[in-house]
């Protein structure tokens, strides 16, 4: 009866112990956020900061119908408006919330994106090149949801106007036949976040690819690997469109 007792007496501190220490755990939780500014623009990424205490997980809700579950999301707004953002931050048995004001304004520029298109290897530039923009890396691969599309001119180049400021996946595609294409899906395929309020300039070259189940089917594309474009500056661009107005002129 000893032994019993004494075992019943150990469970009861145990218990005990547990339930101390899960009321100092969350009596401690606290939820905390910020950012660095308080007003931005449309299409103007906001990296959040999480500075809570003794949260295990949460949950932000960004005011316009998104949430994340990330400890360090980022966010952008499609249209201006004044945004409260609400972060829950839950502990073991509680959870506390905090909220951030976010004002988003209109862009006082568009943020705008330029491509010029060439054949890999060469100077040459592409000629109704198909080019499509994506938000990311499934709906490039798969050739949905595309927000914005186009042809490039005689000197191979497209404009994308009215953007927001992130990064955008671009398929650019000429058709050969039917098993036969142009592409870069190989080569480069997303930009940095664009910079908003100004023109963004950059090249993309595309090479020859085949495959006998047809454009979007490739089993090859993209090769399981995320290859980033290299910006250009604005001198560097003008400088490429000069020499191909040149080689067209003569």
């Amino acid at each position: 009866m000893k032994n019993v007792a004494l075992f019943l007496t150990l469970i009861s501190l145990t218990t005990l112990i547990q339930s101390c220490y899960y009321d100092y755990y969350d009596e401690n939780l606290q939820a905390c956020a910020s950012t660095r500014y308080k007003t931005y623009e449309v299409g103007e990424d906001i990296n959040f900061t999480n500075c809570s205490y003794n949260a295990e997980s949460y949950l932000w809700d960004f005011g316009d119908g998104n949430v994340s579950s990330d400890k360090y999301p980022s966010h952008y707004y499609d249209m201006p408006g004044d945004y409260e953002v609400k972060l829950t931050a839950f502990g073991r048995e509680d959870y506390d919330i905090t909220y951030i004001d976010i004002e988003v304004v209109q862009a006082q520029y568009p943020t705008e994106l330029n491509i010029l298109i060439e054949f890999d290897g060469t100077t040459s530039p592409v000629r109704n090149c198909d080019v499509n923009l994506y938000k990311n890396y499934d709906d490039w691969y798969s050739f949905s949801n595309s927000i914005s599309s186009g042809l490039t001119n005689n000197d191979g180049i497209i404009e994308f106007t009215n953007l927001n400021a992130s990064v955008y996946y671009i398929d650019a595609y000429l058709k050969v036949d039917d098993i036969a294409y142009y592409s870069n899906e190989n080569l480069g395929y997303y930009t940095d976040p664009l910079i908003p309020g100004q023109i963004n300039y950059y090249e993309i070259f595309i090479k020859y690819e085949t495959s006998n189940a047809g454009k979007g089917l490739n089993p090859n594309r993209g090769k399981g690997l995320i290859k980033i474009l290299k910006p250009l500056s604005k001198p560097e661009f003008m400088k490429k469109l000069s020499d191909i107005q040149q080689k067209n002129h003569k």
